[in-house]
């Protein structure tokens, strides 16, 4: 009976995982060798899917060609993961903006506040105070539909709702509830 030899072609990589005892340069490639020849005869061989590649070895050799598909996957992950941080932290940073502003004009009226007490109570009243009360008073008279909304939908500690919808409505011509909406 004759045996017919059949060229293999493609690109081969062997994947064989083993513990061998710790040695250095060409003695540990022929310890390799031989270890790669002992598991040819005695393991067998497995196929798996690795990255979308056929991969043959014995199960150690697979796992270790396994870790490539996993560390992928794992970056693939992480990269989109840290594509949701970035994404929630500029909404958070949109958001402190946007809490600034308001408390900008809130500085003001304190100001004007501060500036009032020394000027009823302690008797002092400097040139520069005129400007600090007309720009609280300017703050205090412009409306902010979206803060004066919270006062009707979500009262805070110490405060109570507003039940006046009447008044919101004359002054906006909306709900509260759908300025709220709005906002959201």
């Amino acid at each position: 009976m004759r045996t017919q030899k059949r060229d293999v072609k493609g690109k081969f990589c062997a994947i064989v995982a083993g513990q061998p005892e710790f040695r250095h340069g060409e003695d540990l490639r022929c310890t390799a060798k031989k270890g790669l020849r002992q598991v040819l005869k005695r393991e067998e061989l497995h196929i798996q899917n690795v990255m979308n590649q056929p991969v043959v070895g014995n199960w150690l050799g697979l796992g270790i060609a396994g870790i490539a598909g996993r560390l992928t996957a794992l970056e693939k992950k992480f990269s989109e993961e840290k594509e949701k941080t970035e994404k929630e932290l500029d909404e958070l940073r949109e958001e402190v903006i946007n809490l600034q502003i308001p408390s900008e004009g809130y500085k003001l009226i304190r100001n004007r506040f501060m500036t009032n007490f020394n000027r009823h109570y302690r008797k002092k009243f400097h040139s520069w105070d005129r400007k600090i009360v007309s720009a609280g008073n300017l703050a205090v008279h412009q409306s902010d539909v979206q803060v004066d909304a919270t006062l009707y939908t979500s009262p805070g500690p110490g405060r109570l709702q507003r039940e006046d919808l009447d008044a919101f409505h004359a002054l906006y011509g909306l709900h509260p509830k759908t300025v709220s909406k709005i906002s959201e």
